[in-house]
């Protein structure tokens, strides 16, 4: 053979040898770039998690052998029922030997963001995101598959903002239509008893607080009040104020429910619903300064402020909670991540608390002889004199207890 011919032979041999390999890298390309837009685009779920395909993130599941680490990645460490959120998710990590970074955003989203890079950076394998900001939600999806971590939300979705709010990621969080449907229930049945809407005399208000541009916080206020309606004929649209908040804390919903009161003097008994039960708390302190404790019936949901509330020896407005034990939802959240870590076992699309209603009657038997985890509970009851002029519920705690490491890439920022 001539020289020619021998070269032409070997780029025909070597062409057939690489074309497998080849094939097998376009394909990977071509899979993920079309599963990253698809997520983006369409927020679709496959196979219980949307990872479950992302073969960068499979990499590191299912090696029971190595270590793992989690940036647990949170809007505030302040609220109370957050916290506990936090220290079931943490027991679980302890249990499991998983390093658990906190990372505290201090309600700003672009904190919230620059902590989505720093824990990307620390090179964790998973991240857990409990953030209000929900218009964040592409932004914080794009930058954790990139990196091939997994991902899991709690408490508000992760969901895209083309118009159809659909799911980003495995969630773990209750269901506020359920709870809208349950606070409606009983407020409507405590109204109905107590005459509210037949007597006279009363001219009856219902404020709802919600949260803007939150989809759970829609959710719960659409259901209540169809509920309302549906239980009490009377009930018409007048009756109803909405208020909006960028983020529910007890000193603003205590402003807007004294600016409510102001704004509407013919009301006579107040009905006060919210999604997370600090509104209930702040708006409960502003109908007893203008004496007004004994006319209003409050209820919202999680209950980080229950105990507290429900231990005082005077009528207060927050009346009841769709309480949802936030140490046992954290702590099935972290278990469920550590699981598809070490097992590769497949992450659920979303985890549904049990909820129940608590109110001062069964507070006691049902949040503190039921519950293991509840050994700070009952310091609150001896402490009640001191802290009900509280209005931001901070426990005190300077640093996050156990082995978890509380870091921000943003420590010049700060809770409102």
């Amino acid at each position: 053979l001539r020289i020619p011919d021998i070269c032409l032979v070997l780029i025909i041999t070597s062409f057939i040898i690489l074309l497998p390999a080849m094939k097998l890298t376009a394909q990977g390309v071509l899979s993920q770039g079309s599963f990253s837009q698809g997520i983006l685009s369409q927020g679709s779920l496959s196979r219980g998690s949307w990872f479950s395909n992302n073969s960068a993130g499979k990499e590191s599941a299912g090696s029971e052998s190595r270590d793992f680490s989690i940036a647990l990645l949170v809007d505030t460490v302040t609220d109370p029922w957050l916290w506990e959120e936090i220290r079931g998710f943490q027991a679980a990590c302890s249990e499991n030997s998983i390093q658990l970074i906190l990372m505290n955003a201090k309600l700003n989203a672009s904190t919230m963001l620059s902590n989505v890079d720093a824990a990307i950076r620390q090179d964790v394998d998973a991240v857990a995101v409990s953030n209000v900001s929900q218009r964040m939600s592409p932004l914080i999806i794009d930058r954790i598959f990139t990196s091939g971590k997994a991902v899991i939300s709690l408490n508000y979705k992760l969901i895209d903002q083309s118009g159809s709010s659909r799911q980003l990621a495995p969630h773990f969080g209750v269901d506020y239509r359920q709870a809208g449907e349950a606070a409606g229930s009983w407020l409507a049945a405590e109204a109905i008893q107590k005459r509210w809407f037949q007597e006279p005399s009363i001219n009856p208000g219902i404020a709802v607080f919600q949260l803007q541009g939150v989809r759970e916080s829609r959710q719960f206020y659409s259901t209540l009040i169809n509920t309302l309606k549906q239980a009490i004929p009377q009930l018409e649209d007048k009756y109803i104020h909405a208020v909006s908040h960028s983020y529910n804390n007890p000193l603003s919903s205590m402003i807007s429910m004294q600016e409510l009161i102001t704004k509407h003097p013919e009301v006579t008994n107040w009905i006060i619903a919210a999604h997370d039960d600090a509104a209930v708390f702040g708006a409960a302190r502003a109908l007893e300064q203008v004496a007004f404790g004994a006319y209003g019936i409050g209820m919202g949901v999680n209950g980080g402020y229950a105990v507290q509330e429900f231990s005082r020896e005077e009528i207060t407005p927050y009346r009841a909670v769709y309480y949802v034990d936030a140490y046992a939802q954290g702590k099935k959240a972290a278990e469920t991540l550590i699981s598809y870590l070490k097992k590769g076992t497949p992450l659920p699309i979303h985890t549904i608390p049990q909820g129940q209603i608590i109110n001062c009657d069964n507070f006691r038997s049902q949040l503190l002889e039921s519950a293991d985890h509840s050994s700070g509970k009952e310091d609150q009851i001896s402490d009640l004199n001191s802290s009900r002029g509280r209005l931001n519920h901070d426990r005190g705690r300077s640093s996050v207890p156990g082995e978890m490491k509380e870091t921000s890439a943003d420590d010049n920022s700060r809770d409102e």
